[in-house]
């Protein structure tokens, strides 16, 4: 009988300890974070399995990037018990500063980005001096350097988009491993197809500029994108957006004509230089189209 007892007191006092480790466990703040989003994924992994696939993971590792880099500056800050409010402000700040260093200043792609950093650097300089060398209130000055930077963009921008940035950004030259290999992840994809080989041999560009066009640091003509498109297509590609047509040396109608011809059920949308196109909503499968209409100008505004 006493051993009995002993063994129930044992069993108790195993379980009374089990259960203040387990309340010890939860009450820590980070463990709530996990937990949800452990229940996160394995709901979007009943709803769709691919979610966890290598390149879905792949996918969003590289689309959270911008972001998580912000949140590891953040994370320090929380650790030492601050916070920063401006960072979206200053973000976007260097990125258009970066922009227009391209741009109106015309310098090197990596000076300009260069930059963009030591702004973003110099703003969290302002906002870590004043915090502490004169004792303000980190939730006080990070939210006035949040509007200071919005209200910096506007006058960096004017309110429109930074335009033209250089060819490296903007231009694919030619069809390197890298397009290819995510060109034949996508479901849907925008293409360059700038020029028309005819059209430009006969156009009146000098000629240093064509062999420009033509090089690896200018333009995918219609035939080297259509090249692409009808070698590595993905089967489950279901829209493709034919955009950056020059003025001079092509035409959309060539353009479609070209295409329509290979489509093999894929939607051909040709983007035009004097409006926008319309807003599509592309599937998990990309079968079909789900949804489209057209897209008014207030809804193209960037607000930072």
């Amino acid at each position: 009988m006493e051993r009995t007892v002993e063994r129930d007191s044992g069993f108790e006092g195993s379980g009374r300890a089990l259960r203040d480790r387990l309340t010890r466990f939860v009450a820590v703040g980070e463990v709530g974070v996990l937990l949800a989003l452990i229940v996160l994924v394995a709901f979007f992994y009943i709803i769709e399995p691919a979610f966890l696939s290598e390149r879905n993971i792949r996918a969003i590792l590289r689309v959270v990037s911008f972001i998580g880099i912000i949140a590891i500056g953040q994370t320090i800050l929380l650790v030492n018990g601050e916070f920063d409010l401006s960072v979206g402000a200053v973000a976007g700040l260097s990125a258009v500063c970066s922009a227009k260093l391209m741009t109106a200043l015309a310098l090197p792609v990596p000076l300009a980005l260069i930059g963009g950093v030591l702004v973003g650097a110099g703003i969290g300089l302002v906002n870590g001096l004043v915090v502490v060398k004169l004792k303000i209130p980190a939730f006080i000055q990070t939210l006035g350097m949040l509007f200071i930077g919005q209200g910096l963009i506007q006058v960096v921008t004017n309110g429109y988009p930074v335009y033209p940035l250089p060819p490296v950004i903007t231009d694919i030259g030619y069809a390197c491993k890298r397009v290819i290999k995510y060109f034949s992840q996508c479901h849907a994809a925008f293409l360059e197809t700038n020029y028309d080989d005819v059209m430009l041999d006969n156009g009146n560009y000098p000629y240093h500029l064509k062999k420009r066009i033509r090089g690896e640091k200018g333009h995918l003509s219609n035939k080297q994108a259509l090249e692409l498109f009808k070698k590595y297509r993905p089967s489950f590609m279901s829209h493709l957006f034919l955009s950056h047509l020059s003025q001079n040396n092509n035409s959309p109608e060539l353009v479609e004509e070209l295409f329509s011809q290979h489509a093999e059920g894929v939607k051909m949308i040709v983007a035009s230089r004097h409006k926008e196109t319309a807003v599509y909503q592309i599937n998990a499968e990309g079968d079909h189209l789900t949804q489209h209409y057209s897209v008014q100008p207030s809804q193209m505004e960037f607000l930072f």
